[in-house]
This record gives structure tokens, C-alpha cells and sequence, in this order.
């Protein structure tokens, strides 16, 4: 099995323990002479309510457990090795890419927004690069106000279904996990909320482990003076419960910033079944909607806004954090681009704005005031992505 567990398929327990490298054990005495396919895993989490007839509930201690994994697989020599899972967004341990065909069965409720493809590291050190995982709310948030598992039963007896958060929850750790993948050696500074720390690590792979705190997560690559690589994640860490839900999946980025990966139309067909609040759309959230997200190592070409003519396209302005993305996107569009947090991109005649649904936006929890009008305008016309914005 590719997770620590209980030994019947749940979280450990006090006095049931049982760990990977137990399971290697096990098997391969039971082998003997025969090959043993060892499996590697990123995560596990699953939070199905009683709106399908498969409810489950339930997490194993994930955290750094991929890295370590690799490095216990070769250490040992194991000739096989079986990486759990490509695809299987259920029950959030996929390490493909969210826009790959696939129909919904409700695991969109945890994985939109949450891509994991840069845990599929499939070459040896060419570049420098950063890799990080981390969850988007701490484990102590109480959402069982408006949680799909919440003082509600399974439609049938089910020993994988937990009310609440999920069983196993209190093993994982509020972290953000960093891996740098160097040429040479450097130094990295990762900045958690209001959290710093800065680590000097040598060439190879090397994993950094930081107490996570709410707010902007922003990696840096220096040698000396130089600045090698930096990036804000698109995901902050808020103490705002995603689609009034317990979210324990990881968001998974790099740095360089990889491709835009979001679920189409037919991975968030059932998001919103179940749910219990109505602010949440099955629409990703990451920036990437009302107009396409543009790949973080291809910024866009700038042309002259002031000609005369309206904003028609923006972008978020050069010195600030992703999480302005979409709102950018959605506001330029319509010749309102706030300066200090969007920049033009794009001119031509005036659009029309969606019509108001009388909803006032405001910051998300744990956000400033920089995002009050941003949100004050998307909310009011239909846009207000929970990772930066709210209804009030």
C-alpha cells in the first residue's frame, strides 16, 4: 500500500501503525524470489458525503511522503515501481494533469484548483527549478457550518465514511513542503504569510519543510546578490473554508511557473452537487477564468494602452501576486484596471459589463484592503473566486 495506514485501509491509529516500508516488508517476504513492484504515492484525500451512494471520508498522512518515498526506493533497489495514482482525482492522489478528459463524480468538490502534474518528476536535474506542495487552509478551520459531511449520515451504513472532517486529519501537518531540484548549490527563502526562513542548500535534491501561515506563499532561488528564480504561488493558504468544504488535497506548484492546468467542463460537472453554499461555480478559480490563463514563463506582449481607447485586456502588474490574476482578467476587460494591482495589456472600444446581481465582494479572510475593490466589482458582477474573494 502506498500510504501509512491502520492496517484495514484508514488513517493510523494509536497502536495501528503500519507504514510503506512495512508493506515492503511484507511483501517481499511473501515473494520470496520474485519481483516486487514497489508503489510511490503524492497524497491521499477523500470527502464524499451522503450526495452519492460511495461516501467516504478519510485522509492518510501524506505530507512529505512522495519525496521520501523516492528516496526509500532508492535506497532499497526495488527493480519496479508503480506510481499511485495517474488519474484517480478522487481520491486526490493523481499526479496527471487536471485538464485530461475525464467525467466528474464529484471529486471536482477537491481537486478544482489543485493541480498535482509537477509531482511527476520524470528526469534527472537538468535546470534549476523549485517544487511545492502545500494545503490551502490550516487543519484547525472549522467548516461543519456548511460542510457536505457534516451531522449528516451516509445513505448506508459505511465504516470509510467519518462526519466532519475527515478520519485521519489530525495526523497532517500545517506545512508547506519545498523541494529544490539545483544544478549548484544556493540559497532559497520561502515566505509563508508572515512566516520567512531562509535555507542554504546544496546542489541535488533537497527538501524544506516550513510551519505554514495564512497569506501569499512566495519561493526564491539566490546565488549571492543574484536573484535566480522567484515566483508567488496562485494559491494562498486562508482561513476560508473552499465551497464551505474540509479541503485536506494539496496544491502543487513550481518554480519556474509550469502550464496552466484547470479541469474543463466536463471534470466540474457535478462541483456544485451537494453543496451547501451557493457562492461556489464549477468554473476554476486560479486566475483562469473569465479569459484564459497565460503560462507563467510566457508573459504577455504589452502594447500602448494609452491611445485613447479603452482597456480591453489585462493582467496582473508586474511587482504583485498572482492571486490578482483573474480579477485582473475580469476588470480590465471592462476598462476598470486598477494600477496598483493590474496593468493594461490590450486596448480597443469599450465592452459592457455583465449586468449587476446586486451582490457586494469583499476581501477574502486574511486579505487586505488592496483586494477591496477588485472584489467590490467581480462579486457585483458575477465573478468572486473564493481564493480572493467573498460575499458580504
Amino acid at each position: 500500500m502506498g500510504w501509512p495506514n491502520d492496517g484495514n485501509n484508514n488513517a493510523p491509529k494509536d497502536g495501528k501503525s503500519v507504514s510503506v516500508a512495512d508493506g515492503d516488508m511484507s511483501y517481499t517476504n511473501w515473494l520470496r524470489n520474485k519481483k516486487y513492484m514497489a508503489p510511490i504515492s503524492p497524497w491521499f484525500f477523500t470527502h464524499y458525503g451522503p450526495e452519492v451512494d460511495w461516501s467516504k471520508n478519510w485522509v492518510f498522512p501524506s505530507g512529505s511522503l512522495i519525496f521520501d518515498r523516492w528516496n526509500e526506493v532508492l535506497q532499497k533497489g526495488f527493480p519496479m515501481v508503480e506510481i499511485l495514482t495517474w488519474n484517480d482525482y478522487d481520491e486526490s492522489h493523481y499526479i496527471g494533469p487536471l485538464k485530461n478528459k475525464h467525467m466528474d463524480d464529484g471529486a471536482s468538490k477537491w481537486s478544482n484548483d489543485m493541480p498535482h502534474k509537477d509531482t511527476n518528476v520524470a528526469k534527472f536535474i537538468e535546470k534549476d527549478q523549485i517544487i511545492y506542495w502545500y494545503r490551502r487552509n490550516l487543519k484547525g478551520l472549522n467548516c461543519d457550518a456548511t460542510n457536505t459531511t457534516s451531522g449528516r449520515a451516509p445513505p448506508k451504513p459505511n465504516e470509510n465514511y467519518f462526519q466532519g472532517r475527515p478520519d485521519g486529519w489530525q495526523s497532517m501537518e500545517d506545512a508547506v513542503y519545498v523541494v529544490s531540484l539545483l544544478k549548484s548549490a544556493g540559497t532559497v527563502i520561502i515566505k509563508s504569510g508572515s512566516n520567512t526562513v531562509t535555507k542554504e542548500v546544496p546542489a541535488g535534491a533537497t527538501l524544506i519543510k516550513v510551519d505554514a501561515s495564512l497569506g501569499k506563499q512566495t519561493f526564491t532561488l539566490q546565488r549571492g546578490s543574484t536573484k535566480v528564480l522567484s515566483d508567488t504561488s496562485l494559491m494562498d493558504i486562508t482561513a476560508v473554508c473552499p465551497c464551505g468544504l474540509y479541503n485536506f488535497n494539496a496544491y502543487v506548484g513550481t518554480v519556474a511557473a509550469g502550464f496552466s492546468d484547470p479541469l474543463d467542463v466536463s471534470g466540474l460537472a457535478s462541483l456544485t452537487v451537494g453543496l451547501h453554499v451557493t457562492t461556489c461555480q464549477p468554473k476554476p478559480s486560479l486566475g483562469t477564468n473569465p479569459t484564459s490563463l497565460t503560462q507563467a514563463n510566457e508573459p504577455p506582449t504589452v502594447t500602448n494602452p494609452g491611445n485613447g481607447n479603452a482597456c480591453v485586456e489585462g493582467a496582473v502588474a508586474d511587482i504583485q501576486s498572482g492571486n490578482y490574476l483573474g480579477l485582473c482578467q475580469c476588470t480590465c476587460a471592462y476598462d476598470y484596471c486598477p494600477l496598483a494591482q493590474c496593468k493594461c495589456i490590450r486596448s480597443g472600444i469599450a465592452a459592457s459589463p455583465p449586468a449587476s446581481n446586486g451582490r457586494e465582494g469583499c476581501p477574502a479572510s486574511g486579505l487586505g484592503d488592496s483586494h477591496k475593490g477588485l472584489c467590490s466589482y467581480t462579486c457585483n458582477h458575477g465573478y468572486c473566486p473564493n481564493t480572493a474573494c467573498r460575499y458580504c
